[in-house]
């Protein structure tokens, strides 16, 4: 009695304990579901949770809230034990609730998502074909080449991805949606073409590329060929010899073997070529390439130059180009200044030997537009071509470059431009006074005719064991330099000023050392810069002639022949004072005369015109002219 009564005891006990137990038999676990057919903004949802219990009523009560988009707030309570019906686009959460009738409760809550599951329809036609030709000897393929038709349920086909890449050529959506063959990709080629929507699902078919070789040239080739043109030329494209290039030609990090080839050359061409062969396809390398051009600083820098800068810097014309810009920019500031007038003028004048900041010539690489004349300041002088992964021959770069000549802006540096055609020259006069020896004069230069100046420029040397220059006037003291016995003086105006026959110039103070006379002392050089000056209306630059004035001295000044090559006709220039006859005789080299003409000379200034169709054919030719006692001559050329 006792046994049985203490079983019952404790199978009691066991019954009450696991009477408490109530516990999920489903996973409640995250859980997805697809759109409806024809539908992108909802899904049919149906969920069940179960729960077991050792109460001894077995009934369970079951509940759920779910909370739209999973935002913390609740949408939908219900005291069902399944979720039916269809719900929107995105991710929601439900909460379950399960309670016994023993008083036991349990939870649990998860995640379900509404999404779209049918990936991009996909239709592909069956391979392309593509002849490989030059100049490149390569073939381009689209992704859409070869696609027939494509749809989504939910995205428009306007804003479907595609892709294509070879076949096994790495995992996931393409990055491109073309691709290139070269020579050596010659036959059957398979590819992948891809699709994708707006959610991320992928489509693609399998497909090939047939490329075929049409040109010898185009012929695979195992490694690759780079070759480099170019040509260096002045800004007026003027051939340039004599520069210096720098080339570099490397491979980048991690390519095997390593490649590091400098060169350096000095050339008399103005055209240049390189070549590089048996480079391995697949590797990476880059090349830089510089010149540089030296001569001297004063070449081609007149006091033109700084007529054109003062017209520039006050407005009344602008530079046309921006290498006018850099060549007008001495003092390397990135800037046209006043500044950069003081130091051309200090070079020309001999006070300065070259450019404070910057050398005497910059080679450059030509800009795409140089008439913006900001665009100075972007110009480079080095090319830097890169080959990444190179899998072709690369035979038609461009590096040509554009020489600079620093402070000449009219392009007028000796060895580039021509001699000017119209050379008209202008003529001052001094007086040809008897100078005393140990004592000072001053000599007054004028003009010999009325005229208009932009400006001018001369070297006037004088001969040391005769006289010694001590000063000028005239001239601010900005506008000239005396250096061993030789007066550099020059002078101009941006707007231009007009000048009548007879004004003064400027004058030389000098001391004579013996009795001589003004014209036994002085001469105009053109040695380090030439004596010109420069004139509204005349194409370039007019020479000065100096002439000493005196019953003494000579009936007739010669003034030059020009244009000198000639074309049509050629002018002979001259000044006389009392007029009379004069004779032009034309010889060939050989001494042959083939010209002869008289004219009668009126005092003053005269020209003598000869046509060209009055000589025989031939390039060179010699002249004479023959003015009273005085003979002239020289050698004329035909252009």
């Amino acid at each position: 009695m006792i046994r049985f009564l203490t079983c019952i005891l404790l199978a009691c006990t066991s019954v009450s304990s696991f009477a408490q137990t109530l516990f999920w038999t489903t996973d409640c676990t995250d859980k997805s579901f697809c759109y409806n057919n024809g539908s992108c903004g909802q899904g049919a949802v149906f969920m069940v949770e179960k729960a077991f219990t050792y109460c001894g009523n077995g009934n369970i009560n079951y509940s759920y809230r779910i909370d739209l988009d999973n935002n913390g707030s609740i949408d939908v309570n219900s005291s069902l034990d399944t979720v039916t019906g269809n719900f929107p686009t995105g991710t929601h959460k439900v909460l379950w609730r399960a309670t016994d009738y023993c008083g036991n409760a349990v939870n649990c809550s998860y995640l379900f998502t509404i999404k779209d599951c049918s990936p991009p329809n996909l239709l592909c036609i069956n391979g392309l074909t593509q002849t490989i030709e030059r100049p490149l000897c390569d073939a381009h393929f689209l992704a859409n080449q070869f696609i027939l038709s494509m749809s989504d349920n939910c995205t428009p086909n306007s804003q479907l991805e595609i892709g294509l890449k070879k076949s096994g050529d790495g995992t996931g959506f393409p990055v491109s949606d073309s691709l290139v063959f070269y020579n050596c990709d010659a036959g059957f080629n398979q590819v992948e073409v891809w699709v994708r929507d707006k959610n991320g699902l992928i489509n693609k078919c399998s497909n090939y590329v047939l490329v075929q070789l049409a040109d010898p040239e185009c012929e695979c080739n195992p490694d690759g060929d780079i070759r480099i043109n170019g040509c260096m030329t002045t800004v007026d494209n003027q051939i340039v010899t004599n520069h210096k290039r720098r080339l570099r030609f490397y491979s980048t990090a991690g390519v095997q073997p390593q490649v590091d080839i400098p060169d350096i050359d000095v050339s008399s061409d103005s055209c240049y070529s390189y070549s590089f062969g048996a480079i391995p396809f697949g590797g990476s390398y880059q090349i830089e390439l510089a010149a540089e051009k030296t001569g001297p600083p004063l070449n081609g820098v007149t006091t033109y130059d700084l007529v054109l800068m003062s017209r520039h810097i006050l407005g009344i014309e602008a530079l046309d180009d921006a290498y006018q810009m850099e060549a007008a920019d001495v003092n390397n500031s990135n800037s046209l200044t006043t500044l950069d007038i003081v130091e051309t003028r200090k070079l020309i004048l001999g006070l300065h030997d070259t450019f404070p900041g910057v050398p005497s010539w910059r080679v450059v690489r030509p800009l795409p537009n140089p008439a913006n004349l900001g665009s100075y300041t972007a110009l480079r002088d080095t090319y830097l071509f890169v080959f990444n992964n190179i899998q072709k021959d690369y035979k038609n770069l461009q590096g040509s470059f554009l020489a600079i000549k620093y402070g000449d802006l009219n392009h007028s540096v000796s060895g580039f431009a021509a001699p000017p055609d119209n050379r008209s020259a202008l003529l001052l006069t001094a007086d040809d006074i008897m100078l005393a020896a140990g004592e000072e004069a001053e000599i007054p230069v004028r003009l010999s005719e009325d005229a208009a100046l932009y400006g001018w420029q001369l070297e006037l040397s004088c001969n040391p064991a005769l006289a010694e220059i001590v000063g000028a006037g005239g001239i601010s003291a900005e506008d000239y330099n005396i250096r061993a016995n030789v007066l550099r003086a020059l002078w101009f105006d941006a707007g231009a000023r007009g000048f009548r026959k007879g004004d003064v110039l400027f004058t030389v103070r000098i001391r004579a050392r013996r009795a001589v006379p003004a014209s036994a002392v002085f001469s105009i050089e053109q040695t380090d810069i030439p004596s010109e000056a420069y004139r509204p209306g005349v194409a370039d630059r007019s020479e000065i002639v100096l002439h000493f004035d005196n019953s003494n001295t000579d009936s007739a000044v010669f003034l030059g022949v020009s244009p000198n090559p000639f074309t049509s006709s050629a002018v002979f220039e001259l000044i006389t004072k009392a007029g009379g006859e004069a004779s032009l005789d034309l010889f060939t080299s050989d001494g042959k005369l083939v010209h002869s003409t008289t004219h009668t000379l009126t005092a003053g200034k005269q020209k003598i015109v000869m046509e060209d169709d009055l000589l025989p054919s031939g390039r060179f030719f010699f002249f004479r002219l023959k003015v009273a006692e005085q003979v002239f001559s020289g050698k004329l050329a035909r252009g």
